[in-house]
Order: C-alpha cells, then structure tokens, then sequence
C-alpha cells in the first residue's frame, strides 16, 4: 500500500480477503474489504464504496468484523469531513485517508500530513454540485427521492467520484443530508424550490466560463442562451447577436468548421454571433431551444444595464418555484 510504506517507511503488504464473500450484503455492498500485514499486525482494511456513514454505523460495523475475524478492522476513505476524522479519534476507530490522515491508535500513530479545507470553506459550488442543485430546483430530477453518488454518476453523466465530492461539498453547506442507514443509506435535500434557490444563491456562479464571439454562423444550435434567451422568455427587445451556449467538447467540435471565424473581445460590438462555453451541459436542465431560466439569470447576474436587471427579475417570477 503506497501510502503507507511512503509515509511509515515500512513494508505495508495489501491483499484480497478470502472471507470477503461470506460477509453479509450490507457489508459486502458498504466495502471492499483487504486484508493488510503491517509491523507483523494483520488488519481488515475497509474500504467504502459511497460516502454517508456515520461514526456510529462505523463503529458498529468494524467492530461486528472484529469480533467476527478476530482482526482489528479499519475504515478507509477518499474523503472524511473534519468532524467525522474527529468523532472517529474520539471512538479509537482506526482510519486511513490516504494523502491525508493516518490514525493507527493500536500502533501508536496519528499522522496528519494535511487537512483538507475545501469541503469546510466552499465559496462557490462546482459545476457538477450546481448542476444538481439546479436540476432539483427545477424538478428535472425528483426532490423528495434519495440519491447516491452511483446513481446521479449515471444520471447526470459524471464520475462517482465527482458526484461524490458534489454529494460532501452541499452537505456541507447543509443542503443536502444523510437519509437512512446501513445499505438504505441515501442523500436527500433538506429543502427544494424557491427555500432551496435562497440557500444555495450565495454560492452559485454565472455558468459561462468563456465567450467567443464570431463574424457570422450560418448554422443553429441546441440551446440559445444569454440575452437571446431572455428576450423570447420577457419583454425586453432581441440583441444585436444571436447567442448560445455550448461545450467545451461541443466547441472542440465547431473549432473544425471553416465557418468560424474569431472575432477578438476588443471589437466584440462587430460581431454576429457569440458562444457561451458553459462548466455544464445545459441540456441536463432545460429542453430546446432556450437555455434553463436559473442558470440564464446566473449567466446576467453582472449585467449592469437597469433594462436586464428588471427583465431577469421578470424571468424569475415566472419560475414555478
């Protein structure tokens, strides 16, 4: 184990289980149990398959295999929030976070190479998180039901591992909570609708990330976006370009076309067309043509012209909360 012959500087030997079939579902499917020869020790290491458990289920759970194997069993994660590293020193639960934090109590160790600050200091959400959040709010996916990260990676098309950090960013900004235990062990929202676009709104971000403006393009798009998509959705009058949100993959692919031609930032005023390259895929919250209301007024949250100020706040009130 890489980790921790690196950090101890001796020989950690890792391995397969043999008992790991024989184990009951909840565990089997709550971990992927090794077994680990450390300082002529043999240890259970346990490693969780989704995040969510609480110190309590976890103690009860490792020491259900200890007493079961007669080896000391230790919980290892990708991630643990603070208090739960906390909680866990607090029970003598052994612990490894690799890259991060070593708790051995039986062999006298406790070795903190850093502690991870992001999940305590989220300042704005990552595209994924907002994307979900969103997405609840706009009932594309249904706000009462539980969720896991293996089921939103399938959902919404992203990694477990991403949907896993976006699972422990919102819960802790407390917008999301642990709902069940054991293998019943899910996440839900604490709140949906309009209670939801107020605790979140502090930490959502405009989802352009870039703006490309071009000569002219003869072709449509799935999504127009920006002051395009406002006008169809209030009063205000049509911009001078057309505008649509894209991808970063869609925009690799349009780079191919002879038709684009780049116009720079500076004579922004000359061009017919523009591209917002969007963190997400705005087709995971709204149908053609027209991009989703929220991350529409996301994307003019700077604007400084009083007309679209006013004409976002009609949008707003539109939304069936």
């Amino acid at each position: 184990m890489g980790y921790l012959e690196n950090t101890l500087g001796l020989e950690a030997k890792l391995a397969p289980w043999a008992g790991a079939d024989t184990l009951p579902y909840n565990l089997r499917s709550s971990y992927e149990v090794q077994e680990l020869r450390l300082l002529n020790s043999d240890f259970l290491v346990c490693l969780a398959r989704e995040a969510g458990q609480t110190p309590a289920s976890i103690e009860k759970q490792m020491e259900w295999l200890e007493r079961q194997t007669g080896r000391r069993a230790v919980y290892a994660a990708e991630s643990l929030a603070s208090y739960n590293r906390k909680r866990l020193i607090e029970r003598k639960i052994p612990f490894i976070v690799p890259g991060n934090q070593l708790y051995f109590p039986d062999l006298g160790l406790d070795l903190r190479e850093h502690i991870r600050k992001a999940k305590e200091e989220v300042k704005k959400l990552a595209p994924a998180s907002q994307a979900l959040v969103l997405g609840v709010i706009l009932r594309r996916f249904e706000p009462l039901n539980t969720f896991t990260a293996t089921g939103l990676a399938g959902r919404l098309g992203y990694s477990k591992m991403t949907m896993s950090r976006a699972i422990d960013e919102l819960k802790t900004l407390k917008l999301v909570e642990v709902s069940g235990i054991g293998i019943h062990a899910g996440h839900r929202f604490a709140t949906t609708g309009r209670e939801l676009w107020e605790q979140a709104r502090p930490y959502l971000r405009s989802p352009v990330k870039k703006r490309i403006y071009l000569a002219e393009w003869s072709q449509g798009l799935d999504f127009q976006a920006g002051e395009s998509a406002l006008a169809k959705k209030t009063m205000i009058g049509r911009p001078q370009r057309t505008i649509w949100a894209v991808t970063s993959d869609q925009w690799k692919h349009l780079q191919a076309s002879d038709a684009i031609h780049i116009i720079p930032e500076i004579s922004k005023d000359s061009a017919h067309v523009e591209f917002e390259l969007w963190h997400y895929d705005p087709a995971l919250l709204a149908d053609k043509p027209i991009v989703d209301p929220l991350s529409l007024a996301l994307s003019l949250s700077d604007a400084t012209d009083e007309r679209l100020q006013m004409a976002v706040d009609e949008l707003l009130r539109g939304v069936s909360w």
